[in-house]
């Protein structure tokens, strides 16, 4: 959407995917991206920013996606920095209401971050970096239900709606996971067709791996979040954990884990 000249978009338009979800929204030049503008991640969160031919480059403020019926974050935080060739190259968190300037000061002193994509190998360059986000709704204690080990829980009350975690892992592929043993896929979640988000079993203590905490939420037939896909400027393309229900604070956090037994069903499951 937008003013064409000369068969491209020049000046200000709209870009919408299939489902005509707004996904950007700024200045063209010549077709490209150029000048400020504003990108819409699936699940929530907005990314906004001056691009340069097509490359987003300079200060940026990522907002957090929070409430899904909201564009803003509950709770305002945000990650601002600096962009280099479409990533975040350092940004600090802030915390920000609707009537903030865009590109609040932020602390030097605080946490940085940074894009930090997972691999195959690599689960993290940070494993305990905690977000900054997530830390201020969640946390890991021991689970209410019997031999489930730990749990995620509320800090806060928390809305239906709401981004209550984030889950990132090592990336595989279905194949390698399909044929392992079970025991191996306690903390494994498929992000899409091809790749599955694990979890290894050496950084399942939180000493040794809390940069996001979704792998923590225990299966029930009853939840009260599920699983969605989500954007993260630090991890990439994850899924995170949004709740379908509102809860108070100290509730644990639920999903259905949804296993099908086209593979299988691991050992605690026909328990």
């Amino acid at each position: 959407e937008g003013w064409w000249v000369g068969g491209a978009l020049n000046g200000k338009g709209k870009e919408r995917g299939p489902d005509g979800a707004l996904q950007f929204e700024g200045m063209y030049l010549d077709g490209q991206r150029d000048g400020a503008g504003v990108l819409y991640f699936q699940g929530g969160g907005q990314l906004a920013g001056t691009w340069r031919q097509g490359q987003l480059e300079g200060r940026c403020i990522y907002r957090y996606p929070g409430d899904a019926t909201r564009l803003t974050c509950r709770f305002g935080g945000s990650l601002v920095g600096e962009w280099r060739n479409n990533e975040m190259h350092r940004a600090h968190y802030v915390e920000m209401s609707d009537s903030d300037v865009k590109f609040p000061r932020c602390d030097p002193r605080g946490a940085c971050f940074h894009s930090d994509p997972s691999t195959t190998a690599r689960i993290a360059s940070q494993p305990t970096h905690r977000d900054p986000y997530e830390s201020r709704r969640v946390e890991v204690k021991q689970s209410q239900m019997p031999q489930a080990g730990e749990g995620l829980f509320a800090k806060v009350a928390l809305k239906a709606g709401e981004v209550a975690a984030f889950y990132n892992g090592v990336r595989l592929d279905h194949k390698t996971v399909d044929e392992r043993d079970w025991k191996m896929n306690d903390n494994t979640l498929s992000l899409d067709d091809e790749i599955v988000i694990d979890v290894p079993e050496q950084f399942i203590p939180t000493s040794k791996y809390c940069a996001s905490l979704g792998h923590k939420a225990n299966h029930t037939n009853f939840p009260n979040a599920e699983y969605a896909l989500c954007y993260h400027p630090r991890f990439g393309e994850i899924k995170c954990v949004r709740m379908v229900k509102d809860v108070e604070s100290n509730v644990e956090i639920t999903v259905n884990y949804g296993y099908d037994g086209e593979h299988g069903f691991p050992t605690w499951w026909r328990h």
